[in-house]
């Protein structure tokens, strides 16, 4: 901070961080989100499994725990529906809470290689992406490129990338999770607002406004 001419940021919320903790001055901060390259080569809708998927870290401030516990709500009232965890796992804290993790209808899959991930993005029926915080939310770009619906959670951040197009949701509060995931499981897959959202996210645009900015 002390050092550098300009600071580059993903997201407003990454801004308002270092505006909030360091001594910066808000006009070395210039946000650039990240661009993302399409990875579904398939055309037209795959058949979908009775599986919601998480893609992230299993730690705590990705939320897994009101997941769950949203999830355990919803499986009452959906049993045919498993619950995937991919990415890596911090084992203390799935130690800490292996009550929750230890059952059948959860797929604690620890980190994944970028075939599986896009396997399971082409396969499942929604993403769940309840975090506390984030700094941008990549997981939601994939999903709207395999056309899954998403249920995220209601912070500034995903409201960035989601727009208009997730299900958002009070991250804290297990009840309207497990609605969200009614909602998303129910609704018809391949939303045309999710594709005309990752068109905002290019690489060829965030790339021209680096080079702008460093020459």
């Amino acid at each position: 901070v002390k050092k550098c001419k300009k600071i580059f940021v993903p997201s407003n919320q990454v801004k308002e961080d270092l505006l909030n903790y360091t001594e910066i001055q808000e006009n070395r901060i210039k946000v650039i989100p990240h661009g993302y390259t399409r990875q579904n080569k398939e055309t037209g809708n795959k058949e979908r499994k009775k599986q919601i998927l998480f893609i992230g870290r299993i730690e705590e401030k990705k939320n897994i725990l009101n997941l769950i516990k949203a999830f355990n709500v919803f499986s009452q009232r959906h049993p045919e529906y498993i619950l995937i965890l991919a990415g890596k796992i911090d084992q203390e804290y799935v130690d800490k809470n292996i009550d929750l993790f230890n059952t059948d209808k959860i797929q604690l899959l620890g980190y994944v290689s970028e075939e599986k991930k896009y396997q399971l993005l082409s396969e499942s029926a929604c993403l769940a992406y309840v975090s506390k915080e984030e700094g941008f939310g990549i997981p939601i770009l994939e999903a709207f490129d395999f056309n899954l619906p998403v249920v995220c959670s209601d912070i500034p951040v995903l409201r960035e990338v989601g727009g208009e197009v997730c299900v958002f949701v009070n991250q804290d509060s297990i009840e309207e999770i497990s609605n969200g995931l009614e909602k998303i499981t129910s609704d018809s897959l391949g939303n045309i607002k999710s594709q005309q959202q990752l068109e905002k996210f290019s690489w060829r645009i965030s790339s021209e406004i680096y080079l702008k900015e460093i020459f």
